[in-house]
């Protein structure tokens, strides 16, 4: 076990060091925004096990059992009454026993401001993002990320927000096809009996292997309620709109679709949440459908320590046979707060 945590930490920093040149940026406006002095880092550390059984998310299904290890921190700048300012970070590594593993690290700062003696809130924040995975190598990309949002407390009950982000994310591998050219050429006839035409049509082809870089820009505007029964049990709604412009034409697309959710305090300790989404994509030659719903329950058993467990199941249907497949994930871990 300790073995694999440090093989796991090695990795995550290989992985920021190839990323480096796309979170360097996040990474200046977030030094420039230390005060000489800082206030105390917070963060997380979570270690978690789980099974997935299409970690591919594909047709051919291939699961695999996996060690997530997690480790998240926050860096608060600025914290008064009116106005809190933070960087943060986090690196998950999922290492598959059957499979390839995956990595992904993220570097961001936030300004959150509260007006009119907080009945309104906004937010603004810039994020780095870098994704590595050893068995899908196409989907591999660094991101940078940009975003705001709005809210409006409009009593101790409901609250309404909306917000927008655009996201840059530029793939490492570009995609890979090999067109055909074909020309057709007649042979003289050989023996024949003298009425034409008898020759045969050969076929030649020629392949000529093309790489195209991916380069996607995405725009997303989401809007929200959330609705607080009791202070036990409250409810959210979320609508979003997303515009995905790619370089390569099969993979732009706009979608849409709503993701609602619950949350229950049970005691002071036990907790839990359901959720699930409804998303549509539309591409040129597509039309993509997804729901998901999961299921968590978070015990916190002692003061900084806690346990949960979390089951998911995606169902996705494509008007491409390659497309349509299903996938369930469940995780049981441990997280860690200081």
């Amino acid at each position: 076990m300790a073995f694999a945590f440090y093989t796991c930490i090695i990795r995550i920093f290989k992985t920021w060091w190839r990323s480096a040149p796309i979170v360097a940026g996040t990474l200046l406006v977030l030094t420039s925004l230390i005060p000489q002095h800082c206030l105390a880092l917070a963060g997380r550390v979570d270690l978690a096990c789980g099974y997935d059984d299409n970690v591919a998310a594909s047709t051919d299904k291939q699961g695999s059992p996996f060690m997530r290890y997690q480790v998240q921190l926050y860096q608060p700048l600025v914290d008064q009454p009116d106005l809190y300012v933070e960087g943060y970070g986090w690196a998950s590594y999922d290492a598959f026993t059957r499979l390839e593993d995956r990595q992904e690290f993220l570097l961001g700062a936030s300004c959150l401001k509260r007006w009119q003696d907080g009945i309104w809130h906004s937010l603004f924040y810039v994020e780095g993002r870098s994704y590595r995975d050893d068995l899908v190598g196409e989907d591999e990309f660094d991101a940078l990320e940009v975003g705001c949002q709005v809210e409006r407390f409009i009593n101790e009950q409901i609250s309404l927000g909306v917000s927008g982000y655009f996201r840059y994310a530029d793939y490492r591998q570009g995609y890979n096809w090999v067109p055909t050219i074909c020309e057709e050429t007649e042979t003289p006839g050989g023996h024949g009996n003298g009425n034409g035409n008898n020759g045969q049509t050969t076929t030649r082809g020629t392949l000529v292997e093309i790489n195209e870089s991916r380069r996607d820009r995405e725009f997303g505007i989401i809007g929200q309620g959330e609705y607080r029964f009791t202070a036990d049990l409250l409810c959210d709604v979320k609508l979003f709109y997303q515009d995905n412009d790619s370089t390569l034409s099969w993979e732009s697309y706009q979608g849409y679709g709503v993701e609602h959710g619950w949350q229950i305090f049970f005691t002071s300790s036990m907790s839990g949440e359901l959720w699930g989404s409804w998303l549509a994509r539309d591409y040129d030659e597509s039309d993509d459908r997804q729901w998901t719903a999961a299921v968590r329950l978070d015990w916190q058993w002692h003061k900084n320590l806690s346990a949960y467990v979390q089951m998911q199941q995606i169902w996705q249907n494509s008007d491409f046979s390659d497309g349509d497949y299903t996938k369930k994930v469940a995780i049981c871990g441990l997280y860690w707060l200081f």
